[in-house]
């Protein structure tokens, strides 16, 4: 008998395909859905300005440190939105110019130019490259405009130079800001 002149029955080549079928998609993993990109809220270049009185020195002394923030332009993911925004904070505490690269926690308020606010929480790690100071500050924005979205900002400025901290010390330090908020 060849090949050709074996007839099959329909009913048992239909069952044989559906049994075919089902034993492929019991035995195939479940497919996961693509992975996405957190949506992006928000993003800000700008600039940072930080004084230090009397002036940071070699040797830790007391100083009153001011740091601000201009945020502009803003571009958000959905119109309107912030496009601008400021921060500014004052802290008394006694440095020196050896301790500013040190990593730490910290938290501001970024008052929006449409009158909203929000909280950035944050841990700043700072890294020194190709004679620029690098700091990072990862954290989330836990109250206000944008609450439970991760922020990153980043902040980079040149790196301090030991002669500007002799007698009378640093006093003031300048540096171009980059933040960027993303939903979860």
């Amino acid at each position: 008998m060849t090949r050709s002149s074996v007839k099959t029955n329909p009913v048992t080549g239909r069952l044989r395909a559906l049994l075919v079928a089902a034993a492929l998609t019991t035995s195939l993993p479940a497919l996961a859905p693509a992975a996405t990109a957190d949506p992006l809220d928000l993003t800000c270049a700008g600039t940072e300005t930080v004084t230090y009185s009397p002036g940071l020195l070699l040797t830790p002394t007391p100083q009153t440190i001011g740091v601000n923030h201009v945020l502009a332009p803003c571009i958000p993911a959905t119109v309107p939105g912030p496009t601008s925004g400021t921060t500014s904070a004052s802290v008394q505490r006694t440095a020196s110019c050896l301790d500013l690269a040190e990593p730490g926690t910290g938290q501001t308020t970024i008052t929006w130019n449409t009158g909203q606010s929000s909280t950035f929480t944050y841990n700043r790690t700072v890294t020194n490259i190709g004679g620029n100071a690098v700091t990072t500050l990862t954290g989330a924005i836990t109250s206000g405009l944008f609450t439970g979205d991760a922020a990153v900002s980043v902040i980079t400025g040149p790196t301090i130079n030991p002669l500007d901290c002799l007698h009378p010390g640093l006093t003031r330090r300048t540096g171009v800001v980059t933040l960027t908020i993303t939903g979860t």
